[in-house]
């Protein structure tokens, strides 16, 4: 044990190991506290849930991968810098047992970079009242498996190959790879340069976009083969002593990689899955929300039953009778779901996570009498125009008209919109100022002509 600990101590020393676990760290740390980006913002910030934060981490594979495949290159040429080459081939060693060594000191040192970050997202999410559950775990262990793989396998390559022009072209070959595949795998991403099955080949996810959607098993699985062939090559590789058996450890990498194709997933549906633990309702009453956002039930609770009693007075039968969290996830160009009998939350809306009281109010009464067809993010003219017949319709059920919150970018727009509609609709008998509410709820609901032109031309545009 203690000659052991002494030989990875010696090869610690002697390795590029530890710098480049010290760059890994201060890198990732560097994008997540230093850096604005997604994973700083709203409901799925990678501080938020344990789901998020192993999603979070892993996309910043994205550049981490590249860089443990260039410094195991760099490893993989110590031999051939020193001049010993012709040395250790004479000696009584053998060559598996200074490869696995060698590896070893950087697995070990790559792991513990990785895990850095990961351990501060724990701390993070534990302190912020995240739910516990182990579904994220199999996330962050096929990352860190991947970083080991990639050094192992630069290693071998930088044996075979020791060019100084190695390390670089190794890594920047792996950047561009997982930047293309990683565009790929964004399940909101629209058309794909390659096609998702290989994409899933790298270990850098797509953005994440929201906390109750995990990889699915096959994905693992896919995962997990691949980089143990990827890492087989490499040792193969740092003990291959002639073209024939070179050429017989890239034929693993490759068998390996055939064998992940047929078990990673085509589509997206088969790729991503809601995690069950993190979507199980946790309801008061008739007003429910996902395990993952049960801290916001307390808040939403009394604004969420006064909603409803307000449309309850005002569209009688018509009103919604339940206010429920959505699971489903919102594939590009697809309209969310939507029901007359219940509300659907959704935590990505600003109106929803940021709005209190009063404004949380009129925000759920919007969505329960004319729900968007559009995403909070369109910034269309027709976009504009939904939120007008919205502000026009809680003016319809409050008796009062007012921006609505979460929409500082439209607001002087769609109150100029709405104004002149609330004025003629608020003109009008009751009996006809409900009729031209139920043919702009037709339209919203059916996400076909206008619901504003529907408050004043029937529907049209």
């Amino acid at each position: 044990m203690v000659r052991s600990f002494g030989i990875l101590r010696t090869e610690l020393r002697r390795s590029v190991a530890p710098s480049a676990g010290g760059v890994l760290v201060l890198l990732t740390l560097g994008f997540l506290y230093l850096i604005s980006g997604p994973w700083e913002k709203g409901p799925t910030m990678w501080t938020a849930q344990w789901t998020s934060m192993a999603l979070w981490t892993r996309f910043l594979l994205v550049f981490l991968w590249p860089l443990a495949v260039g410094f195991g290159a760099l490893q993989g040429m110590r031999d051939h810098r020193s001049g010993m080459t012709e040395l250790l081939a004479t000696t009584s060693r053998p060559p598996l047992s200074r490869a696995v060594r060698t590896a070893g000191a950087s697995a070990l040192t790559l792991t513990a970079a990785f895990a850095c970050p990961v351990l501060l997202g724990a701390i993070h999410v534990h302190t912020s009242d995240g739910h516990w559950h182990t579904g994220w775990l199999p996330l962050s262990l096929v990352g860190a498996l991947s970083l080991v793989a990639g050094s192992v396998f630069g290693m071998g390559m930088g044996k075979v190959a020791p060019s100084a022009l190695t390390p670089p072209l190794l890594a920047a070959a792996a950047l561009m790879g997982t930047l293309t595949m990683q565009q790929a795998q964004d399940p909101m991403a629209g058309e794909r340069i390659v096609p998702l099955r290989f994409a899933l080949l790298s270990p850098a996810n797509g953005p994440v976009r929201d906390v109750l959607t995990t990889f699915s098993a096959s994905v693992h699985a896919g995962q997990v083969i691949w980089l143990a062939g990827l890492g087989t090559t490499g040792v193969a590789l740092l003990v291959a002593a002639r073209r024939r058996a070179r050429l017989a450890a890239v034929s693993s990498a490759l068998a390996a990689g055939v064998i992940a194709l047929a078990v990673l997933p085509p589509t997206s549906s088969r790729t991503y899955v809601v995690d069950t633990v993190m979507a199980a309702p946790q309801c008061n009453g008739r007003v429910c929300v996902t395990r993952a956002h049960s801290s916001r039930l307390p808040d939403l609770v009394g604004p969420a039953y006064q909603a409803l009693r307000i449309m309850r007075e005002r569209l009688g039968d018509q009103a919604p009778l339940t206010m429920n969290e959505s699971t489903v996830q919102q594939a590009p160009g697809t309209v969310r779901p939507r029901s007359r009998t219940t509300l659907f939350l959704y935590f990505d809306d600003w109106s929803v996570t940021h709005a209190r009281g009063t404004d949380l109010v009129r925000s759920l009464i919007a969505s329960g009498l004319a729900p968007t067809c559009l995403s909070p993010e369109d910034g269309s003219r027709r976009k504009i125009r939904e939120i007008a017949a919205q502000s026009v319709a809680v003016a319809w059920a409050t008796g009062e008209l007012e921006p609505l919150p979460g929409t500082l970018w439209s607001r002087d727009e769609a109150m100029a919109l709405a104004q002149p509609v609330w004025e003629t609709l608020h003109s009008r008998p009751e009996q006809e100022q409900r009729s031209k509410i139920d043919a702009m709820r037709r339209a919203a609901f059916s996400c076909q002509g206008d619901p504003l032109g529907a408050l004043t031309k029937g529907g049209q545009p």
